[in-house]
């Protein structure tokens, strides 16, 4: 009887795999497909034929979905693991990116001398597109390993640095009057009085509802910054213990089979808009941008707000043509903003701009790289 149930359960993939009687489970997270396997004499004798129809065949496994998340849900359950890149879990089931506590502690410092070359280039194509209508700003947003440090694990706890690339920049931006809006500070100094988590357990990013305050606060400093109100958009709150959006995007990455702890956590209904100023604004951000490009940013503050995500894809496609932000015409396109924003969460200062500011210097002061 166990040699016959040992035999089952080897055979139930492949079953499935010819019958499909069960429903698969979908798998979240990025993964690059197995590339088609081209068969060939070269292929073969290489040995690429036959590790790309390993990877197909693996792939296309029956059941893969369901064991996948039974190994996962084992490794986080008995070992405190999470199966995704670079996700740690941390204490009281906080789940943080390595590369976030490396910003925090200022371990991944990028040096006085590069920041420096960094923002010198910035204040020069800042001075010169505001000298041709645009308002260029950097912004800096929060990172969530410094709403949690309560929650590292004590293998990742180490001492601080002399100084971080946050910090170190925000100190240039000072100096060299660097317009710069501070969204990390403003984040930080509402961190013990915000009644709902401007971070959840379960997300990388801030929160909706700390995506909509992060909205309502840029919208603020810009209309400061172009002296001309945008927008208000009046809203209304709803509270939620289903995580929604991005709030439990790395909870769904790790792929297990049951929830995580749920925080009561809240989301922002706008209820109409007030007539104001709408500039045009275009962005150069990481992923923390996708929650103002989805949550309205774009459609209720400004107008035919562009996003380049890490400098390489534009989106909105339609607006775009689905082009790579390298095959556009640089200025022309930054030209038709009123406002060129730079956002960068902590982990993607010493990346600064992703190679944007020496490319965008070039085209508009005239110093090619």
């Amino acid at each position: 009887m166990l040699f016959l149930m040992l035999m089952m359960l080897l055979w139930l993939p492949w079953v499935q795999q010819l019958s499909g009687v069960m429903d698969e489970w979908p798998l979240h997270g990025h993964s690059d497909s197995a590339p088609v396997a081209h068969f060939s004499m070269d292929s073969l004798l290489s040995g690429e034929f036959g590790d790309s129809f390993e990877r197909q065949l693996k792939e296309r496994t029956g059941m893969r979905g369901h064991l996948i998340r039974v190994r996962n849900q084992v490794y986080y359950s008995l070992f405190n693991i999470a199966k995704a890149n670079a996700v740690v879990v941390g204490k009281n089931d906080v789940l943080l990116d390595v590369e976030y506590i490396n910003a925090y502690y200022g371990t991944d410092f990028a040096g006085k001398d590069f920041l420096l070359e960094k923002m010198t280039l910035w204040k020069a194509l800042q001075d010169t597109l505001l000298a041709q209508g645009t308002h260029a700003v950097l912004v800096f947003a929060p990172g969530k390993a410094s709403f949690f440090p309560e929650a590292f694990p004590d293998y990742l706890k180490r001492d601080f640095a002399p100084t971080t690339n946050y910090a170190y920049m925000r100190h240039l931006c000072d100096s060299m009057g660097v317009a710069h809006i501070d969204l990390k500070a403003y984040f930080h100094a509402m961190a013990d009085t915000s009644r709902y988590p401007l971070f959840t357990r379960g997300g990388i990013h801030w929160s909706e509802y700390g995506a909509t305050l992060a909205q309502v606060q840029l919208g603020k400093e810009l209309g400061n910054l172009l002296g001309k109100p945008l927008d208000s958009v009046p809203l209304r709150i709803e509270l939620d213990i289903e995580p929604r959006g991005t709030d439990n995007d790395i909870e769904r990455g790790m792929n297990v089979l049951f929830d995580l702890k749920r925080d009561t956590m809240a989301y922002c209904v706008p209820l109409y808009m007030e007539q104001g100023h709408a500039p045009t604004v275009l962005a150069i951000a990481d992923s923390y941008y996708w929650n103002l490009f989805g949550n309205g940013f774009r459609d209720r503050l400004c107008r035919h707000g562009g996003f380049w995500y890490y400098f390489r894809e534009a989106h909105p496609g339609d607006v775009f043509n689905n082009m790579a932000v390298k095959d556009l015409d640089l200025r022309t396109e930054v030209l038709k903003n009123e406002v060129l924003l730079l956002m960068m969460t902590e982990p993607q200062l010493p990346r600064f701009g992703w190679e944007s500011v020496e490319i965008l210097h070039g085209v508009f002061c005239g110093k090619e790289d």
